[in-house]
Order: structure tokens, then C-alpha cells, then sequence
């Protein structure tokens, strides 16, 4: 009360919704408190300036424009998600035993690469301190055998049909786990625009794969008159909007 304006600031404090002002203005608070309570908001409006400065920041190098569009959706216009399909077993013991090749001084260059894969992709790091990052083509040949094994693993029922020779619809992606298998998913040069071109095409695919075109983009939809089994496949659903 002895400051200029000192009883307009303490009646501001007091009936301010700001957390933690209303402690200034009490009669009976600490200088301790006080200082307590000065000290962790201003931590708390520091914090805050940061954030909301970083945020700012972010906003200007990457804004982001969004709006919300009343018109209802039919259900039949809406693509069924992409789903992406990684067997923990990228690894067949029929095909090539870890135990056995890891003690076995007489491997070939190509079962030494392949071990050598295996230890840096699986939890075996104490095979052995000779390892080296694996070249492409190295990597190329050993998902190949995997991407191989799409017709033991996949098969597809569609409209309570199945599906004959399922893999020529699938996509054959590499990913964090290794490599995967991702149904009704866009074409890569529809995904990544003039990078697709950058983006290793693997041959198995581009000879057996009939996703090379998609009948569907974010813009415009479905084109006119897209039949039932262009893809993307339609989510069904009838005339419902959603």
C-alpha cells in the first residue's frame, strides 16, 4: 500500500482468475511464500513464452491451413484404409539356421553377408565384432527371398470372394521391422510425385504388381465412372453418408 498504485495492484491480484496472484495480495502470506510463488510463475511465463515463441516459429516456416467442410461424404466415395502386413519371421530357420552358421568358420561370402544382416537386424550383437554396413545389393537378395514368400503368407477374401493370385495386388515395402507387404495402397509415383523415380523400384514387383495406376486421389476422388475393382477398393457401405 505504500507504492504508487499499491492498492489497485493488491485488488487486482485478489480477484484475478490467474493462478497463483491471489497469493500476493493475502495479508497473512510469508515473504517466503511470496517469493516461493514469484518464482514459480515465473518459471511457469517463461515456459510458456518459449513454447508459444517455438510454436510461432513453426507456424511461419510450415503453415498449415485448415478448414472444415459441411458437405456429407458418401460412405461409397471413401477408400478403404491401406494396411500394411510385416511377419515377425523374416528370418526362415528352414532356409538359414542362425545356430548353425554362427560357429561354422567355413561360410561362403554370401552366408557371411547374410549372418552378418541377421546379427544387425535381430538381437544377436555378439556374433562378432568384423561387421560391416551391408551394401544394397546385399540387402536387395535378402529381401527379395522374403518378398518372395507373399504367397505362403498372404491371401485375401474380398465380398466373400476370394481373391486368386492375392500378391499381384500387393505392394512390397521395406520398413523399420523389415520387410513388409501393404494392400490397397496408392502407387509409389502417386505417393512421392517426382521422387518416386528416386525410390528403388524392386524388379519382382514391377513385373507381377497391377497397382500401378490407382482410380482415386485426395483431390477429386474416385474418377467417374470407376468401376468396383479399380483401386483403391471402396469401403462398403451402400448409399450412407459418413
Amino acid at each position: 500500500d505504500n507504492i504508487p498504485g499499491g492498492r489497485r495492484i493488491r485488488d487486482f491480484f485478489s480477484s484475478t482468475s490467474l493462478h497463483g496472484f491471489q497469493y500476493f495480495s493475502e495479508p497473512n502470506r510469508s515473504w517466503f511464500e511470496r517469493c516461493y510463488w514469484l518464482l514459480a510463475m515465473a518459471v511457469v511465463y517463461i515456459c510458456v513464452i518459449i513454447a508459444l515463441y517455438h510454436q510461432t516459429v513453426l507456424f511461419f516456416n510450415a503453415p498449415a491451413v485448415m478448414s472444415v467442410n459441411s458437405a456429407a461424404t458418401p460412405i461409397w466415395d471413401i477408400p478403404f484404409p491401406a494396411i500394411t502386413i510385416c511377419s515377425p519371421n523374416q528370418v526362415r530357420p528352414s532356409d538359414f539356421d542362425f545356430f548353425v552358421y554362427k560357429y561354422n568358420s567355413n561360410l561362403t561370402e554370401r552366408e557371411r553377408e547374410t549372418l552378418q544382416y541377421i546379427a544387425m537386424t535381430c538381437e544377436y550383437s555378439s556374433v562378432g565384432h568384423d561387421l560391416k554396413v551391408l551394401d544394397s545389393d546385399t540387402l536387395d537378395q535378402i529381401n527379395y527371398e522374403i518378398f518372395g514368400v507373399c504367397d505362403e503368407t498372404i491371401s485375401i477374401e474380398w465380398m466373400s470372394e476370394d481373391i486368386k493370385k492375392p500378391c499381384r495386388l500387393i505392394e512390397y515395402v521395406l520398413t523399420p521391422v523389415g520387410a513388409c507387404f501393404t494392400f490397397n495402397s496408392l502407387p509409389k509415383k502417386q505417393l512421392f510425385g517426382f521422387l518416386h523415380g528416386f525410390i528403388n523400384y524392386w524388379p519382382y514387383e514391377v513385373e507381377r504388381n497391377e497397382t500401378e495406376e490407382a482410380f482415386w486421389s485426395p483431390d477429386r476422388g474416385y474418377k467417374n465412372k470407376s468401376k468396383f475393382e479399380n483401386r483403391p477398393w471402396r469401403t462398403a457401405g451402400g448409399r450412407n453418408s459418413h
